[in-house]
């Protein structure tokens, strides 16, 4: 959930893509849980798996 309303963009804004799992602070309560093509990414339902290094190849949250 984000917690703002996304504002649209200035006309000096530059927008880029990012991975999903780029993040560097998060707040994260179950149920919940990291998906990649590969699979899970650490334990569903464990706050504490959102830090793992893994997190980069998220595509799913």
């Amino acid at each position: 959930m984000f917690k703002e309303d996304i504002k649209p963009l200035a006309s000096n804004t530059i927008e880029v893509t990012m991975p999903l799992g780029l993040y560097t602070s998060c707040d994260v309560s179950a149920p919940c849980g990291l998906c990649s093509v590969d699979g899970i990414i650490g334990l569903l339902d464990v706050p504490d798996t959102f830090p793992d290094p893994d997190r980069m190849k998220a595509g799913l949250i």
